[in-house]
């Protein structure tokens, strides 16, 4: 547990080493190998999450200069700031361990529309869509009550709107959290990259948005549900693929309500 621990510390050290931040004093790394040879496993733990605070804060400080940079310009649509984005999201997924997390910026259209990222899981699974603003929309409310949100909760069950600087994660179509992680007018009137806030409910609002999964359901009724829902959600996938797929797994039986309904009912 200590040595694996140390280890997941270690290349958080390395993440900040990478990206030329000096964060670290001698007291900070004292702590740090004082725990793991003491085989102190809440010092450790201690350790480990402070590492994981600073690794956030390195990847946002970067993020925001980035968002900055693009935004002095004077130039920049919403697309502009896209890759700022994307390179945030895998660096975080990487920090959690899910470095298998793919990205597709500009998916293709879906019935509700076009959200502007879709994430994968890796193999054959959609985890979410992402929905950005223009970095001036401050008031992401007023976003929420136009018709292309509505259809997007309406669609996808886990999502998240942003303006770059504020997150709201949806799940099913309700507000689950929202995390705002900087100024915009620090940029937009002060002219200069705005500090970081509120990097451990960042840190927390992407882990809930990367480990969602549909859930597996088995009755007639809920099939039904969730076939309706692959429809919407996944319509550009064969759904018969996905579903072979989950029973060569072994993670379910729902290809074989799916081909009962086939035979029968449709």
């Amino acid at each position: 547990m200590s040595s694996q621990l140390f280890l997941v510390f270690g290349s958080n050290l390395a993440f900040v080493s990478e990206n030329k931040k000096q964060f670290f004093n001698y007291q900070f790394l004292i702590i740090a190998y004082t725990a793991y040879f003491s085989n102190t496993t809440s010092l450790l733990t201690s350790c480990f999450n402070i590492g994981i605070r600073l690794t956030i804060q390195v990847m946002l400080k970067s993020y925001l200069k980035r968002i900055f940079e693009v935004s002095k310009r004077g130039d920049a649509r919403e697309e502009s700031y896209y890759s700022c984005l994307e390179e945030l999201l895998k660096n975080c997924s990487d920090s959690t361990h899910k470095r298998q997390i793919q990205i597709t910026t500009l998916p293709k259209k879906t019935d509700a529309g076009n959200p502007d990222f879709r994430i994968w899981d890796g193999k054959q699974s959609i985890v979410g869509y992402i929905e950005a603003k223009q970095p001036l929309e401050e008031n992401l409310n007023q976003i929420e009550d136009t018709d292309q949100l509505k259809r997007y909760l309406k669609t996808f069950p886990n999502l998240i709107l942003t303006n770059f600087f504020e997150f709201r994660l949806y799940r099913e179509g309700h507000l689950m959290d929202k995390v705002q992680i900087a100024r915009p007018y620090v940029i937009h009137k002060l002219s200069t990259i705005p500090p970081v806030e509120k990097e451990k409910e960042f840190f927390s609002l992407l882990e809930r948005f990367f480990s969602f999964s549909l859930p597996r359901t088995y009755t007639a009724k809920t099939l039904a549900v969730e076939l309706a829902k692959r429809t919407r959600f996944l319509k550009e996938e064969v759904i018969i693929n996905e579903l072979q797929e989950e029973e060569k797994e072994g993670k379910g039986n729902i290809l074989g309500f799916y081909n009962a309904f086939q035979k029968f009912l449709i």
